[in-house]
């Protein structure tokens, strides 16, 4: 799995692993990366789809 984390882009890699790997919450990760909340909500929610989509194994890559 972490394989495929390390395929999105860098600004929904970063969210996600501040997330799943250190345990951060949205608002910690959003004072991380110095975006606003609702950013960190959507990059997680659009990476969490991605993922899905790779492990789904339809073709598609982050773009």
């Amino acid at each position: 799995m972490w394989s495929l984390v390390m395929k999105l882009s860098p600004p929904y890699r970063e969210t996600v692993i501040l997330e799943a790997h250190h345990g951060l919450s949205e608002q910690a990760i959003s004072e991380v990366l110095g975006v606003s909340r609702g950013t960190v909500k959507s990059r997680l929610h659009r990476a969490r789809a991605r993922l899905e989509r790779m492990l789904e194994g339809d073709g598609r890559d982050d773009k």
